[in-house]
């Protein structure tokens, strides 16, 4: 009897020995699909960032591609508007095949990347400028070239602004299907983890009589990882609400929001997915603070940290580079990785605002601005003139147009050569735009014709005094290179009186005025009122 007692406890440590061999192996099974799973997930991180990485170079392919596309399309309308010449044209649509011959890291080119409809709105473009005629347009083609070529250069600019559209859905669409991968394998390794860490109490119950120190540290090893799983649960949410209000912002940006409204929108970005830390954007003279934080407030506080905007050193931006610099105020503390990664990001975010909003003004200016002289052209000419008229109906004051016309410009442009006669109408224009008030329009008709509309000569004697002064200006000789060029102007006036609405009719009198300055008789150059009820 007393050989079976002793059997007894003889197999129950070999069941014992054997269920604790089982309970390892099945722990040694877990580490290791635990560090598989580790290693897969560091696997998906790196292809995160690849992807990333590669569906951003696209994205930045697609809105350089949008830029020059609607580059093309501004300098075709310009053609139309007979402020550039086919020359003009074929140099932006050759900008354009260039930037849409760049490969990119999935080894397409632009083009090829760009939808179908992308592709044959180019070629429709590509046949009608094909047709346009050598050097600026004929005055009487240009309403068939608008009728021919407006509704292609209308479908390439919508098909253009769909590609930056589309690059940054694309964008966001991968990034977040790699999220949601790397979100999975985490779960997935979390869930080892807990296993394993399940088995090793088990085990640490069988093999050691300390079971309350054991079960101690067990639990605190949970707890730690119950705080790093919700760590990484805030991280989540803080990159989910930061991608959600940049696309908002990107969308402000996009829809022409005001730069004051989307720099706001920045730095209250910036502290809201830093738990409520304080940021300041300076940029320039102007200065914006996250919406929880007052002037006042924000004035006494310290700036723990600083992060350049536009590409500026910290000293640039102090010395008034005309750069910007975000922030981070505050009385002390450790700066997290966290919160520098979400300044960086937002930073970069206000430069892109920055950067929109200049190319932006550059191409407003670009199409009310004469690209040789920087005068007003015609468009931006026709608005002061109805702007000037209809202050004159409120104020019963007359307008007065001068429509000046150099003389013999063409001998003296074919003697100095097309860049010196360039050079010479660019300092008619800064000699013309000396001799008037600020208060006045100085614009270019075009060729060598000018325009001076002016509020401030009542009758037709202070006409003929600021003619007389125009003509001593422009007549003085230019020094144009190491050649000395003296050119004449001749001037047509004519006054504008109350109640008359046609900017039209207005310049083709002061037209007709100055060709009979030109004729020669000499007349006196001086159009008749415009009648209103004519």
């Amino acid at each position: 009897m007393s050989e079976h007692a002793g059997a007894a406890p003889s197999r129950l440590r070999r069941l014992t020995l054997l269920g604790q061999g089982l309970l390892a192996l099945l722990f040694v099974c877990l580490l290791v699909a635990l560090g598989v799973s580790s290693a897969t997930r560091a696997t998906q991180e790196r292809a995160r960032a690849e992807v990333l990485s590669t569906s951003e170079s696209q994205r930045n392919n697609s809105l350089i591609t949008m830029r020059d596309g609607l580059g093309l399309v501004l300098v075709v309308e310009q053609l139309l508007n007979g402020q550039a010449t086919r020359r003009d044209v074929q140099i932006a649509r050759a900008l354009l095949a260039q930037r849409l011959s760049v490969v990119a890291e999935d080894n397409r080119s632009a083009l090829q990347a760009a939808p179908e409809s992308f592709r044959v709105a180019l070629a429709a473009l590509d046949a009608q400028i094909a047709s346009l005629p050598a050097g600026l347009a004929p005055v009487a083609e240009r309403s068939a070239l608008v009728d021919a070529v407006t509704p292609a250069s209308a479908a390439f600019s919508r098909e253009t602004r769909h590609l930056g559209d589309g690059a940054a859905i694309d964008w966001r669409a991968q990034a977040r299907v790699v999220a949601d991968r790397v979100i999975d394998e985490n779960y997935r390794e979390t869930a080892l983890l807990v296993a394993a860490l399940f088995v090793a109490l088990l085990i640490a119950a069988w093999v050691t009589v300390d079971v309350r120190r054991v079960a101690a540290r067990t639990r605190r090893a949970v707890a730690t990882e119950r705080e790093g799983l919700h760590h990484a649960q805030r991280a989540l949410e803080r990159v989910a609400l930061f991608d959600r209000e940049q696309s908002r912002i990107l969308e402000r940006i996009a829809t022409g929001g005001t730069l004051a409204d989307v720099l706001q929108a920045v730095v209250d970005l910036a502290s809201r997915t830093s738990d409520g830390r304080a940021f300041r954007l300076r940029v320039d003279a102007v200065s914006v603070v996250s919406g929880d934080v007052g002037p006042v407030i924000a004035g006494s506080l310290g700036v723990l940290f600083s992060w350049p905007v536009g590409g500026a050193s910290v000293e640039g931006v102090l010395a008034g580079a005309g750069a910007g610099q975000l922030e981070l105020l505050g009385t002390g503390g450790l700066l997290t990785e966290d919160v520098a990664a979400i300044a960086l990001s937002c930073s970069e975010l206000a430069d892109f605002a920055l950067e929109h909003d200049r190319v932006s003004k550059q191409l407003s200016h670009m199409a009310t601005h004469d690209a040789l002289t920087g005068l007003a052209n015609r468009n931006l000419l026709l608005i002061r003139l109805s702007e000037a008229m209809r202050r004159g109906d409120r104020s019963g004051d007359s307008v007065a147009v001068l429509f000046c016309d150099l003389d013999n410009f063409k001998q003296v442009n074919d003697s100095l050569g097309h860049f010196g006669g360039d050079q010479l109408l660019i300092e008619v224009a800064r000699r013309l735009e000396e001799a008037t008030r600020q208060d006045e329009t100085v614009a270019r008709f075009g060729g060598d014709e000018f325009i001076i509309i002016a509020s401030s000569l009542p009758t037709e004697s202070d006409a003929y005094a600021f003619a007389d002064r125009i003509r001593t200006v422009v007549g003085a000789p230019f020094q144009i290179g190491e050649t000395d060029v003296s050119i004449g102007i001749s001037i047509g006036i004519t006054f504008v009186d109350p109640g008359m609405g046609d900017a039209a009719a207005v310049l083709l009198a002061a037209d007709a005025a100055m060709y009979r300055e030109k004729s020669p008789s000499r007349g006196v150059g001086l159009a008749a009122h415009l009648d209103p009820t004519v």
